[in-house]
């Protein structure tokens, strides 16, 4: 063979080799791209569970202000309601009644909302549920417990609406 047909078939090896290499080629390229689409479609379902779950949070966080809201209303009317004169007149008994009727309506749309009140009354102290206004003595093994409820706290969903005020024994 001389240098042309040398040549020649240099480059029909070359193109045979350049074929055979090419259907590699693609199905690499073909497996990069369904990788690459596999990975975007699984970020994409990542973003969407995370604004959903960042929706639902700041819902959350709306309807809490909202209900404080109406605990610290419900707070106000307990007060006019157990506000007593010896020497009120049967009006004034009527109004506290009326009063004590929109207090239990009011509660009742908190408990349906899931507002649930704390019991506290002799559990142990826990900031995260309450806040010590003052101490009280008592004896030593009652010492870290709660002594009495100054006022009532909530809680919406086990997260802490408002903390219960209480007194403590030292």
């Amino acid at each position: 063979m001389n240098k042309r047909q040398l040549k020649k078939k240099l480059k029909e090896m070359e193109l045979l080799l350049q074929e055979r290499e090419a259907p590699e080629q693609k199905e690499s390229q073909e497996d990069y791209y369904i990788e690459r689409l596999q990975r975007l479609q699984a970020e994409f379902e990542n973003y969407r569970k995370r604004v959903e779950r960042e929706k639902s949070q700041i819902a959350d966080r709306a309807r809490m202000d909202i209900l404080s809201d109406f605990v610290a209303l419900c707070d106000m009317l307990r007060d006019a309601a157990q506000k007593r004169d010896p020497n009120e007149s049967q009006d004034v008994e009527s109004y506290r009644k009326g009063v004590e009727l929109i207090l239990k309506q009011f509660m009742d749309f908190l408990f349906k909302e899931g507002v649930k009140p704390m019991e506290v009354e002799g559990q142990n102290f826990d900031p995260k549920f309450h806040e010590a206004l003052m101490t009280e003595e008592g004896q030593q093994e009652s010492s870290g417990r709660i002594a009495r409820e100054i006022q009532k706290g909530f809680i919406y969903n086990d997260l802490v609406l408002r903390p219960a005020r209480v007194s403590v024994y030292k």
